[in-house]
C-alpha cells in the first residue's frame, strides 16, 4: 500500500540527504521508483548511475494523506500537493545548508 502512496521522500547515504523528491500519480511512489529504474530522462538517469556508484540508500517517506470537504454538496479531495511540499523542504535545506542535495540539479 506504501508504494501506491503520494508524499515526499528523501533518498540518504549515511548523514547526507542526496535527494529531496515527490511520488505522486496513481502508482505514487511505486512509479517514481520505477522512472529511476529505466526512465531515460536526465535526473532519472543521474539518479541511477549515483545509485550504481554509491551502493544503498536509505529512503524516507512522508505521506500527504488525501482528505475531503464538501463543497456544494459534494464530497471532494482536498489535500497537500507532493510537489508543493517538496519545493518547500528543497527551499528549507537551500536555507540551511547554502547548498542543494546533490541529486536535486534545480530547486523547482
Amino acid at each position: 500500500l506504501l508504494l501506491q502512496s503520494r508524499g515526499v521522500y528523501f533518498l540518504s547515504k549515511g548523514d547526507e540527504i542526496v535527494k529531496i523528491g515527490d511520488a505522486q500519480g496513481v502508482d505514487g511512489l511505486r512509479s517514481r521508483i520505477n522512472n529511476y529504474l529505466a526512465n531515460r530522462e536526465k535526473t532519472n538517469a543521474n539518479v541511477r548511475e549515483a545509485l550504481a556508484r554509491d551502493g544503498e540508500y536509505e529512503v524516507f517517506f512522508f505521506e500527504t494523506k488525501v482528505d475531503y470537504v464538501k463543497i456544494l454538496g459534494m464530497q471532494v479531495e482536498k489535500s497537500i500537493l507532493p510537489r508543493s511540499l517538496e519545493k518547500a523542504l528543497i527551499e528549507k535545506y537551500f536555507g540551511e545548508f547554502k547548498k542543494l542535495p546533490r541529486l536535486n540539479p534545480i530547486n523547482r
